[in-house]
Formats: structure tokens, sequence, C-alpha cells
């Protein structure tokens, strides 16, 4: 595979691309026999193995004449994960891969909105105390 990389921004869209080979490791420079949709890409718990993500895998012929596929995804938690690339539901190539996903940088934002801080009507002059929790 081309453009693989091992680290990932959680909330960030990511992709890599992947190039179809034959038993004998050609290119495939061929129309595909099978559907994309039965590609897939999960992302699973290094210790638990439940999957926490998935992504898609779309054709594109324009990066070859055949074979050639993106993998896009946005991982939303942070952690260590193995990568598994599945067609079938079995692995392929050197899957599954170790990948870290890293929380996404605080902002500053501007504004946030309160959903429902408790169902007492309140008026000017109150005093509320709540935390502001942030989130990757």
């Amino acid at each position: 595979m081309k453009n693989v990389v091992n680290d990932y921004i959680a909330g960030t869209l990511s992709f890599f691309d992947v190039q179809g080979r034959d038993f004998y490791s050609n290119n495939i420079v061929n129309k595909l026999s099978v559907a994309v949709t039965d590609y897939i890409l999960e992302f699973r718990n290094k210790t638990s193995n439940l999957t926490v993500s998935v992504g898609t895998i779309t054709d594109q012929p324009a990066l070859g004449p055949f074979g050639s596929f993106r993998v896009s995804f946005t991982p939303t938690l942070a952690g260590m994960f193995n990568m598994h690339l599945l067609f079938n539901g079995l692995d392929i190539d050197s899957s599954p891969y170790e990948v870290t996903v890293t929380p996404a940088a605080a902002t500053d934002a501007p504004s946030s909105t309160i959903v429902n801080i408790n169902s007492m009507v309140h008026t000017t002059g109150d005093t509320l105390v709540f935390v502001i929790e942030s989130r990757d």
C-alpha cells in the first residue's frame, strides 16, 4: 500500500490509496469482478478487539487504470488501535496495521451552547454552577 501513515488525529478526515494486486503481486490492470462494498475498513480497540470506527473504500480510476481504491475515514476516539483492511471479512495485505489516534487540539471557541442545565426556571441574578468539559 502507498500513502499509509500510522498517526491520525481524532475528528479529522483521513485517507490513503490502495493499489489492488493479483496473486503474483502484479497491479490489477482490468476491471475487478468484485464490488467495492466487499472491502471494509475497521478500527478495532487493541485490547478488546471491538470495532470503534469504520471507513469507506471507493473505486478511484483516476489513480490508475483499474484496481485503485481510496480508503477514507474519520477516527472518533484517541488511542492505540488496530486498523483492519478487509476483503470479504479477511485481512488483506499486511493488515492489521497498528495506528495511533491523537486527540484533536482544543479550540478557543468564542461561544458555547448549554443544552438543558436542569428543569428549573432561572432568572437574572441566579447563580448557576456547571462544568465545561472539553472534548477532542
